[in-house]
């Protein structure tokens, strides 16, 4: 059941671009008083000037950078400053970057940066904002509030050089589940999207991650052909419109049961329901001839 909502104020972050983007221009244009996070003044003047091209009055922007506590506090403080007291109905959750690359060869410094961003940063924000959120609450009712989590089919399914993206996007789900338990009793409803590959920003971040890598290394001519084939796959498959994806955000935000998860696009919905069908063995097949990974590898000789 969908419901009618009254104006209300959203907080998306990770709005400069992909699916952010596309969801903050969306929601604005279907009634939702945005404010849209970004980092730069350059990503906030060109989400404004398209919004003016589309005609759409109420989005304002607000910069924040999920990765550092006092960007977060100033945001807090000038959110708290730009809206009225009680009226922020729900934040989505949407600032993410990918890392690329196997196991091996991603340097821990990458690995923090992926959790960073896309675990630590949604935490951050979340604690600050929850205060606005039971304010609304108060003044609107139970269940009018809202958190939405950008995480993907990544956080069921692992797959193959996608290794650090999909531990983030795996903790995300775990930690989205507590939190969805956790402020039930508050009237405070939390939902998870899950969508395949869309166009985004995000598969060109992860490809400059894997172009960043020591090829030097030792072991890398072993995964060599394995990056290339994903990056012929990433370039098939994240063609897909990213309005979907902005679509299963507003059922999140309009029902009045938030949905605990969306599988957004038929390559999320069967990847989850092979993984859920499948014996591991045969699914690890299946993902690792998707993804070009070989039987076997020749591995040169040791160096004496």
């Amino acid at each position: 059941m969908i419901t009618q909502h009254p104006i209300k104020n959203i907080l998306i972050t990770g709005c400069s671009s992909g699916l952010g983007r596309v969801t903050a221009l969306h929601l604005a244009q279907r009634g939702w008083r945005v404010i849209a996070g970004v980092r730069k003044d350059a990503d906030a003047q060109s989400i404004v000037s398209e919004a003016r091209a589309l005609n759409i009055q109420d989005l304002a922007t607000l910069n924040i950078d999920v990765t550092h506590a006092d960007s977060i506090a100033r945001a807090t403080t000038d959110l708290a400053q730009l809206i009225n007291p009680g009226t922020l109905a729900a934040i989505v959750n949407n600032a993410g970057t990918s890392v690329v690359g196997p196991l091996e060869l991603v340097p821990l410094s990458e690995w923090r940066r992926q959790f960073e961003i896309n675990v630590f940063g949604q935490i951050a924000v979340t604690q600050a904002l929850l205060p606005m959120l039971r304010d609304h609450v108060r003044a609107k009712g139970r269940g009018t509030a809202r958190v939405v989590m950008m995480s993907s089919v990544a956080g069921k399914v692992s797959q193959p050089m996608l290794g650090p993206y999909c531990a983030s996007k795996f903790a995300l789900e775990a930690i989205s589940d507590a939190l969805r338990m956790e402020l039930a009793p508050q009237g405070i409803q939390v939902s998870l999207i899950e969508p395949g590959a869309f166009e985004s920003n995000i598969w060109g971040k992860g490809k400059s991650s894997a172009d960043a890598m020591d090829r030097a290394h030792p072991a890398f001519p072993i995964y060599d052909q394995m990056l290339k084939n994903l990056e012929r796959g990433v370039d098939k498959v994240a063609k897909h419109p990213a309005i979907a994806v902005a679509r299963a955000v507003e059922r999140a935000l309009t029902r009045s049961k938030a949905p605990a998860r969306i599988l957004v696009g038929t390559d999320a919905k069967a990847g989850a329901i092979s993984k859920w069908l499948l014996p591991t063995r045969l699914f690890d097949f299946a993902l690792r001839k998707t993804y070009g990974v070989p039987n076997t590898v020749e591995l040169a000789p040791k160096p004496s």
